[in-house]
């Protein structure tokens, strides 16, 4: 958070100083408001190689996410005990009457030494009006997201696509019930769901690295 001078302060400032200011103020806006620099997020993507374990282009657009007070930025690293409940708030670039779907995905599913699961499928919801995510169609519940014990950093993505003109889509996937990481969340594929609904590139993308610091509750089963 930026902390801002009063208006006592500002009115004694030079002119180079009140401008300066006025650049902090549409800086933070910009982040706040998801419109992180394009440069930053194609480079923060490949460096971590989203692309291209989920996507052959990267996304030209961020997406604004926090769990509470936690947010997520481009590769910083979140605890399990972070992720307990669904984003509190998320937000990304659109416009009126835009539609779009949101995909919550573990690429290192069940490890990145050895991620033969992936994608994990953790939350999916489809034909969302602008960034109206709870009057959506949610084909796939938010779980929270369990890498293995031990098994070290757990890439998770969040990703945007645009649909086209607006238009709803009559997805033909089976709507998914709340569980874990049961077979049906296994071996998802953010890119190969674009190709089928014709989406085109991801319209927005954020991630996080989960890192595991407790042991397995009782309730999960990664088997079935």
């Amino acid at each position: 958070m930026v902390c801002l001078p009063t208006i006592d302060v500002v009115l004694l400032m030079t002119p180079y100083m009140k401008r300066l200011v006025l650049f902090i103020v549409s800086i933070s806006s910009v982040v706040q408001s998801g419109l992180v620099p394009q440069k930053f997020i194609h480079g923060s993507i490949k460096k971590a190689f989203v692309v291209p374990d989920a996507y052959t282009q990267a996304p030209d657009y961020g997406i604004e996410i926090w769990f509470g007070n936690h947010q997520v930025e481009y590769g910083n690293h979140l605890w399990i005990e972070n992720l307990k409940e669904k984003p509190t708030h998320i937000n990304w670039v659109h416009n009126k009457k835009d539609r779009f779907t949101l995909i919550m995905s573990g690429l290192d599913a069940p490890s990145s030494d050895d991620p033969h699961d992936r994608e994990a499928l953790y939350w999916m919801v489809g034909n969302i009006l602008e960034t109206n995510i709870e009057d959506g169609e949610h084909w796939a519940p938010y779980v929270q997201p369990w890498p293995l014990q031990g098994a070290g950093p757990h890439r998770v993505i969040f990703t945007i696509y645009k649909q086209y003109r607006g238009r709803k889509i009559n997805f033909k996937e089976k709507k998914l019930g709340h569980r874990i990481i049961g077979d049906e969340r296994k071996n998802f594929s953010t890119r190969k769901f674009g190709e089928r609904y014709s989406l085109g590139a991801p319209w927005a993308a954020n991630f996080f690295d989960l890192f595991d610091n407790s042991s397995y509750p009782p309730w999960a089963n990664i088997n079935n």
